[in-house]
């Protein structure tokens, strides 16, 4: 017993020891310089991916610095430019970067990547536009920030847990290891760099305004090169009009608020809280909230005792009410009883009984994001005709949280004649949003027609006055600018740039048509 007593105080006691001495913090990171370069193009240098992460720093000078990195200590740092200098890039040296207490900022981490990872740079800038990355050896640690008070970093957190992912959460970092990501970032997605390439009518447009502006003055050949980016940013800087859009815009918002405490809310709700969820639900008597309180049974988010018995009483209830006088043809014969031990019947069923209540909620995005493939096929076209159309909530983001989007949005304000939104078009692009599929060419070419017809009508309305001529200048280049950040969205995807044009015309028919287009809806 006493030999035993000893063994715990000397266990103890260096324990204690251990703890007293934690590994001091280092002080010093290392980067791999590659070169310094007027317009870098991420294609020149994607022998370097299976190596590490390459990104670039701009410079006041219009230049970028292209570094790999970052490296916690020399040894690694050192190997890692002997591989680069191994594919041709000899002028490669490493940069230590020194680590000081003062340069301590924090961030939102939303991800971590290996840094050899195909990031889709885009589908995180719709959650923040604050989008940046941290780097260490092996890494990439994708986040919003850099904020400089914890405080802020709280009130955005609180903002990004609606949209981002569920276990973000707020970290102290040397402001020397995180970077804003750029354009050059983007092109390191496999998706984005097979289209990169891709003439585009989108940029083709907006070059000809530019070359009427005298920011561009290159031949509009439709491809988004260094010139072109440089002259959309001499516009947006110069142009007084489209200035004071932007600072409208920025006091705007377009998305659907959600009532507290209704249907809808509680719904929205069960992918984050499903027992709260459950317990509001409970005290609805609408058809909706029987469905929704069986999946939630089903999926095993309320764990409950006899769940197939649970969940079929509560769909049979949800039916009875829903079909038991209903006169409209219906895809399954509801006087049966099913029986439900998947989801893919109780998604089936569930739009059934989406199609034919009066007062529809809509479909939560979530359910997309969970059961991806299971929602896809249930919620396909099925009737073809306004029968497969429905409304999907916005709880997972919007198109309306681009700034392009915002200021489009705002000017076409001024040209309506209706200062009320559409609430049901712009619900109903959040399908596109969250599940996109690609048009059928007759869909294609309709919108085609509708978007010449539209800048035709404009373009003589134009004529009338100097002052309408300054805003359809402005208008305009808000609607092409828009319509080349919606194409990045879904080549982004993986569509092809026909199918990103057309989805993108949709996006913009659907949320400004009516704005710009008394004849959009004949």
């Amino acid at each position: 017993m006493k030999h035993y007593f000893i063994l715990l105080l000397l266990t103890c006691s260096c324990f204690y020891a251990a703890q007293a001495t934690p590994p001091p913090p280092p002080t010093a990171a290392y980067q791999i310089q590659i070169g310094t370069f007027a317009d870098p193009q991420y294609k020149r240098f994607k022998t370097l991916r299976s190596i590490g992460y390459v990104f670039a720093l701009p410079q006041p000078n219009g230049l970028s610095k292209i570094r790999m990195g970052t490296y916690d200590s020399h040894k690694t740092a050192s190997r890692k430019l002997l591989q680069v200098k191994a594919k041709g890039f000899k002028g490669a040296y490493l940069v230590k970067v020194p680590l000081e207490e003062a340069d301590a900022v924090y961030i939102i981490q939303l991800a971590t990547y290996d840094q050899t990872d195909d990031i889709y740079w885009a589908d995180w800038q719709r959650i923040t536009p604050n989008l940046c990355a941290q780097l260490s050896s092996s890494k990439i640690r994708v986040a919003s920030g850099p904020f400089y008070t914890k405080e802020e970093a709280n009130v955005v957190m609180e903002r990004l847990q609606y949209k981002g992912p569920k276990d973000i959460f707020i970290k102290k970092v040397s402001e020397k290891v995180v970077h804003t990501v750029t354009d050059f970032e983007m092109n390191q997605s496999g998706l984005f760099e097979n289209q990169k390439g891709i003439k585009r009518h989108s940029v083709q447009a907006l070059q000809k305004l530019l070359t009427e502006q005298k920011t561009y003055f290159g031949k509009p050949d439709g491809f988004l090169g260094k010139n072109t980016r440089s002259a959309i940013g001499q516009y947006q800087s110069s142009n007084q009009k489209y200035q004071q859009y932007l600072m409208l815009a920025e006091n705007e918002s377009f998305s659907i608020d959600v009532e507290e405490y209704t249907l809808q809310y509680y719904i929205n709700m069960i992918s984050e809280d499903p027992r709260r969820a459950n317990d509001g639900l409970q005290e609805f008597t609408h058809p909706i909230a029987k469905v929704f309180r069986a999946y939630m049974h089903l999926n095993g988010d309320i764990p409950v005792a006899n769940r197939t018995t649970v969940v079929n009483r509560l769909m049979h209830m949800a039916i009875d009410q829903v079909f038991k006088r209903y006169q409209g043809k219906t895809r399954f014969d509801f006087s049966m009883k099913y029986t439900y031990e998947d989801l893919d019947q109780w998604m089936l069923h569930a739009r059934s009984i989406l199609e034919a209540v009066k007062d529809e909620p809509a479909v939560p995005c979530w359910l997309f994001e969970r059961h991806p493939q299971t929602a896809a096929k249930a919620f396909a076209p099925y009737w073809n005709n306004d029968r497969d159309n429905y409304i999907m909530s916005s709880d997972c983001g919007t198109f309306f949280e681009l700034t392009e989007m915002k200021i489009l949005m705002t000017i076409a304000k001024d040209f309506a004649s209706d200062k009320k939104q559409g609430e049901a078009k712009l619900a109903h692009l959040n399908l596109l949003y969250v599940s996109p599929t690609a048009l059928n060419r007759e869909e294609m070419r309709t919108l085609e027609s509708w978007n010449g017809h539209l800048w035709q009508s404009l373009r003589e309305w134009s004529k009338s006055s100097a002052l309408q001529q300054k805003l359809y200048s402005t208008l305009r280049f808000a609607y092409y600018h828009a319509l080349i950040k919606l194409e990045d969205n879904f080549i982004q995807k993986g569509f092809s740039g026909l199918d990103a044009r057309s989805l993108s015309l949709k996006v913009l028919k659907y949320s400004v048509g009516c704005a710009l287009d008394e004849y959009c809806n004949k």
